[in-house]
């Protein structure tokens, strides 16, 4: 049975550092088997890995809607999200803050928190928060989830920096409701982040400037990464190709079809799409 202490050593021999900023990307589920209550355990650990002056961020995302949906997506503070087990129980501890982006919101618990998010809301970028980390220089994880979501999420703050993100089509189908104090508004976002599948071809450039440490958490696969140089290395690569961390997957709609710094790949996706229903091949989720 796997102790928060436990989590904890396991962080600390990786490199995390007591008064860190931690930001966390996890499946909770790799760890293995962990003192009940699980979630608990795993933020009692990274909590206790980098101590009272030390700050956790997570993920905790909230689904847009359609502009044409009848039921609109709403966003509230009180939401659940949809990044797992960690930003729900993040979001349940004592202290905990939680940014007021209609879609990409962040959780955080530690005395930086406000610091961190206390300026995210509709009229910021999606990953305006990572800017905040990048000038810590915060630590980064992997947790558990390395090799099915992977990718740091300071890529996606450099794609916005650069111009890609609101070369995302998508960002013109989607709408939120916002309540405000003038009554509720309706957002739409001036961006799109994307597949991520491709992140994973960072690695070896993280390798390449000693940038990367890999352990286990438990039973937990985990990669860490500072985050500074992280974004240094993400810039460099993307500035040289911005196309350069799409996914490989030939027929994905939102690297293949829906940027528009990647027209040329439309047609031979289009083609795989309309030849694996025409075969009777059901396209997979993933990539739509």
């Amino acid at each position: 049975m796997i102790t928060s202490s436990d989590i904890a050593r396991d962080l600390v021999g990786m490199g995390v550092r007591a008064g860190d900023t931690l930001y966390v990307r996890s499946k909770a589920s790799a760890v293995g088997r962990m003192a009940p209550p699980a979630g608990q355990t795993l933020v009692a650990g990274l909590l206790e890995a980098v101590g009272p002056e030390g700050t956790i961020v997570v993920p905790a995302f909230t689904d847009p809607g359609f502009r044409w949906s009848r039921n609109k997506a709403r966003f509230t503070p009180d939401q659940p999200p949809n990044t797992g087990v960690l930003s729900k129980i993040v979001l349940k501890q004592a202290g905990a803050f939680r940014s007021a982006h209609p879609t990409h919101s962040f959780a955080a618990i530690g005395p930086r928190a406000r610091e961190i998010l206390g300026d995210h809301d509709a009229s910021k970028p999606a990953f305006h928060p990572m800017g905040r980390l990048i000038d810590l220089d915060a630590s980064m994880i992997l947790l558990g989830c390395a090799t099915d979501s992977p990718g740091f999420s300071t890529v996606h703050f450099v794609q916005n920096e650069l111009g890609l993100s609101s070369r995302h089509w998508t960002r013109f189908l989607y709408e939120v409701e916002v309540p405000g104090a003038d009554g509720t508004t309706r957002w739409h976002p001036s961006e799109d982040p994307g597949c991520s599948r491709g992140f994973d071809k960072m690695y070896r450039h993280y390798i390449a400037r000693e940038n990367f440490t890999t352990g286990h958490v438990g039973a937990a696969y985990t990669i860490l990464v500072r985050a500074r140089g992280a974004y240094q290395c993400e810039r460099d690569v993307l500035s040289r190709d911005p196309c350069a961390l799409l996914c490989d997957r030939a027929d994905c709609v939102s690297c293949r079809i829906l940027r528009a710094y990647n027209l040329g790949a439309i047609p031979a996706a289009l083609t795989r799409r309309v030849w694996r229903s025409m075969a009777g091949r059901p396209v997979r989720r993933a990539d739509a």
